[in-house]
C-alpha cells in the first residue's frame, strides 16, 4: 500500500507533463487554453465586484446583487436550453472566428454592467452576459474536445481544470484590488476591456475556417 503512493505521484507528474507538452508544442490547442485562462481570471475578476456595485454606483442591497447573480444564471440556462433544441451550425462551431466574437460579446456585456446605474439595465447586462459566456463555453469545450487526440485528451482537460482553478483566486485578489483603488464600476469596465480585447484579437488574429492543430495562436 505504501509503495502504491509514490507509484500514483509519478503516474500523476507524467500525465501532467504529457498534457503541458502537448499544449505548448500545438499552437491552436495553446491558444485555447491560453484564451480559457485568461477568460476565467478576467471572469473571476468581475464577479467580485458584484456586490460593489450593488451598493455603489446602483445604489441598492442584497436583492439587487442576488438578482444580478440570478441574471447570470438565467442567461446560462436560457442559451443551454436553446441551443440544445438549436444547436449551432457546424460551420459557426468549426470557425474559430467565433470564439473571438462571442468572447468580445461577454466583455461588451460587462462594459455594459459597468456603465449601469439602474437595476433594470444591470440585471440586463449580465443576462447578456451570461448567454454569451454558455456560448463562448460551448465553443471553446467543442473546439478543445475535437481538435485534441483521445490519449491526451484527458490530460489535456485536466490541466486546463487545473489552472484555471487556480488563477481564479488570482482574478478575484485583481478585481478587489482594483475596486479598492478605483471602484467597483471601474474594475469592471477593466474586465470587461480585457475580454474584448482579448476576444477581438482572437477573432482578427486566427484564420477562419481553418481545421486543424497547427493552425493559428
Amino acid at each position: 500500500m505504501r509503495a502504491a503512493a509514490p507509484a500514483q505521484g509519478q503516474q500523476a507528474r507524467r500525465g501532467f507533463t504529457a498534457g503541458a507538452r502537448y499544449v505548448l508544442t500545438h499552437p491552436y490547442t495553446r491558444g485555447l487554453v491560453a484564451i480559457a485562462l485568461l477568460a476565467n481570471t478576467a471572469i473571476s475578476a468581475v464577479n467580485v465586484t458584484l456586490p460593489l456595485l450593488a451598493r455603489g454606483p446602483l445604489h441598492a442591497g442584497s436583492g439587487a446583487y442576488g438578482a444580478m447573480q440570478a441574471a447570470f444564471q438565467l442567461g446560462m440556462l436560457l442559451s443551454a436550453g436553446l441551443l440544445s433544441v438549436r444547436p449551432l451550425p457546424d460551420r459557426l462551431l468549426a470557425n474559430r472566428r467565433a470564439l473571438g466574437v462571442s468572447l468580445a460579446g461577454l466583455g461588451v456585456a460587462f462594459g455594459l454592467l459597468a456603465a449601469s446605474r439602474t437595476v433594470p439595465l444591470a440585471v440586463g447586462a449580465v443576462l447578456l452576459a451570461g448567454v454569451a459566456l454558455s456560448v463562448t463555453a460551448l465553443i471553446s469545450d467543442t473546439r478543445l474536445v475535437t481538435e485534441i487526440p483521445a490519449a491526451v485528451q484527458g490530460r489535456v482537460m485536466g490541466l486546463l481544470i487545473g489552472m484555471s482553478g487556480a488563477l481564479r483566486p488570482a482574478g478575484t485578489l485583481a478585481g478587489g484590488v482594483v475596486a479598492g483603488v478605483a471602484g467597483a464600476a471601474a474594475a469592471t469596465g477593466v474586465g470587461a476591456a480585457a475580454l474584448t480585447v482579448l476576444g477581438g484579437w482572437y477573432a482578427l488574429r486566427t484564420p477562419a475556417g481553418v481545421a486543424g492543430a497547427g493552425g493559428g495562436p
